[in-house]
């Protein structure tokens, strides 16, 4: 059986770019290898999934519901068809050990949560 890869985008996010609320080291050089493979998917037509972090903790800085910081980076926004998994750090779910979504759950948006 040849299995079909699935490229996972995750929390390439505006707060950790300059201007955000979390900027991080180099986070450019980092999307632009993720657009990289992004385009290389996409060419393919393979399965892209992107993971967006949404902080609901009432002590969270960044990554807040419904702010411009917590949107998916220009360079590696999704295109239509492209589901969204939105994680909000309420579970576990993408810790080593623990269960994880499938793609096939992933379908439009899909909370860790719950």
């Amino acid at each position: 059986m040849n299995a079909t890869p699935t490229l996972l985008v995750v929390d390439i996010q505006n707060d950790y770019f300059p201007g955000g609320r979390h900027p991080l080291h180099e986070p450019e050089a980092a999307a632009r290898n993720a657009r990289r493979l992004l385009d290389a998917f996409r060419e393919r037509e393979w399965p892209v999934v992107h993971v967006q972090h949404i902080a609901l903790a009432p002590a969270a800085t960044f990554f807040l519901p419904e702010t411009p910081g917590a949107a998916i980076h220009e360079l590696v926004r999704p295109a239509p068809g492209e589901p969204i998994v939105v994680s909000t750090g309420r579970t576990r779910s993408w810790a080593p050990g623990c269960s994880r979504p499938s793609a096939e759950r992933a379908r439009g948006r899909w909370s860790s949560s719950g």
